[in-house]
């Protein structure tokens, strides 16, 4: 069996003419990184990355002018990447060295050996290879001994600077810990506080640092758990956004609402999880550290207060459905998952009443209806649908007592003559 056999049947032929391409240019392409690591662990292949120990760009461009996929190129990191039809991604990248002129930069980079280019990733168990189309599938480029650290259950880094380099890889660390059961090995977690305490963290664009959460946010895996963690490390302090353990709680809690709403209504319209735990994250702040935190993370604040104050609003003693229905609208369903999970019993109970039969609810009257019924056009006609509508969410109409009402609250004397 061939590595080629070994990958999932629709990719195979693509994978086929990017080793004939590669040879084709006096290249070789091999496997790297998660995709070898997920094999040995029996797990789902999904997107892969290759690495060409020649011009990756060129081989992609000429791969995606066979297959018909549509090409990204980033020629300052010798990357490309192909989307195919099916909407799996093919990463592909010129063996390369990485060097690191501060801390928390972009890497400058240049062609190098396959063995540098292993050794330069975050992790020694993504730091394992495979020849595509080798003689047996079972092949492993091994430089850092990963499989070992695979098989002990460990995250290792190369080298006393790696997340100095690159502070995200301390978040990925985190990610891997909950999505494959690893766990940092002494040594490297040493290193991960070590690097917070070097204020690494803060110095990550705003991009960066947004992309990784984003990542984790999408992960499945315990994520109040994975928060504590990070907190534990360095990183929730180092990235500004204030105590770990509130904020842990508030995204559990929020996590929770965002499983309920699909439990609850599916996907019509599913909550956009990203922008709702990124607004849980924001919250757990004080409202004077928000718009700093938020910067950090290249987000807007945009709606925070007015969840906040609805918030306060829904606990109010002898607050009729209407009323709520009212605070309430307006909001996305990510905000509305926010507004659950941040709020106390009453604000969920409150959440939940308005969308499974609140959000959209319509009477079976309208204005034309009054209008044809001999009542002149004007504002009464629609403080009376307000107060038609206002009646039906308090309970105290029927769907066919709508008409009646709205006519008893225009009167006679308003009926064109």
């Amino acid at each position: 069996m061939t590595t080629l056999d070994a990958m999932p049947s629709p990719i195979r032929p693509i994978l086929s003419k990017i080793e004939e391409l590669a040879g084709g240019f006096g290249s070789s392409a091999y496997l790297v990184g998660g995709v070898v690591r997920d094999r040995i662990l029996g797990r789902p292949v999904l997107d892969l990355d290759l690495a060409i120990d020649g011009d990756a760009i060129a081989i992609a461009r000429a791969a995606a002018a066979e297959v018909g996929a549509e090409l990204r190129v980033h020629e300052e990191f010798g990357t490309a990447v192909l989307r195919l039809p099916s909407g799996r991604r093919i990463d592909l990248a010129t063996t390369r060295s990485e060097h690191y002129e501060t801390v928390a930069a972009l890497p400058t980079v240049e062609p190098a050996t396959l063995d540098v280019d292993l050794r330069r990733r975050d992790f020694t168990v993504n730091s394992m290879a495979q020849p595509l189309g080798a003689a047996e599938a079972d092949r492993l480029i091994d430089p850092s001994e990963g499989l070992a650290d695979l098989r002990s259950g460990l995250l290792r880094v190369h080298h006393e600077r790696s997340f100095l380099d690159d502070p995200t890889r301390i978040v990925r660390g985190v990610r891997f810990e909950g999505r494959l059961a690893l766990t940092l090995e002494p040594e490297t977690e040493r290193l991960a506080h070590a690097a917070c305490a070097a204020g690494a963290v803060g110095r990550l664009s705003a991009d960066r640092l947004r992309t990784e959460f984003e990542l984790l946010f999408v992960e499945d895996l315990d994520l109040e758990a994975a928060w504590r963690r990070l907190g534990d490390l360095g990183v929730v302090e180092g990235a500004g956004l204030g105590d770990a353990a509130t904020g842990a709680r508030l995204l559990g809690r929020v996590e929770r609402s965002l499983e309920g709403w699909l439990d609850r209504h599916g996907g019509d319209p599913p909550p956009r999880r990203v922008e709702a735990l990124l607004a849980a994250a924001l919250l757990a702040l004080p409202p004077v550290e928000r718009p700093a935190a938020a910067d950090r993370l290249g987000a807007s604040i945009g709606r925070l207060e007015r969840i906040e104050v609805s918030g306060v609003a829904l606990e109010r003693p002898n607050l009729s459905e209407h009323e709520a229905a009212d605070i309430l609208s307006g909001f996305s369903p990510a905000e509305l998952a926010v507004l659950e999970g941040s709020g106390g019993p009453e604000v969920g109970r409150r959440v939940k009443s308005f969308v499974s039969s609140q959000r959209d609810f319509e009477l079976t009257i309208n204005g034309a209806m009054l209008l044809e019924h001999g009542f002149a056009a004007g504002p009464a006609i629609g403080a009376a649908l307000r107060a038609t509508r206002a009646a039906r969410l308090d309970g105290l109409i029927t769907a066919s007592e709508e008409f009646a009402f709205a006519i008893a609250r225009l009167g006679g004397e308003n009926r064109d003559r």
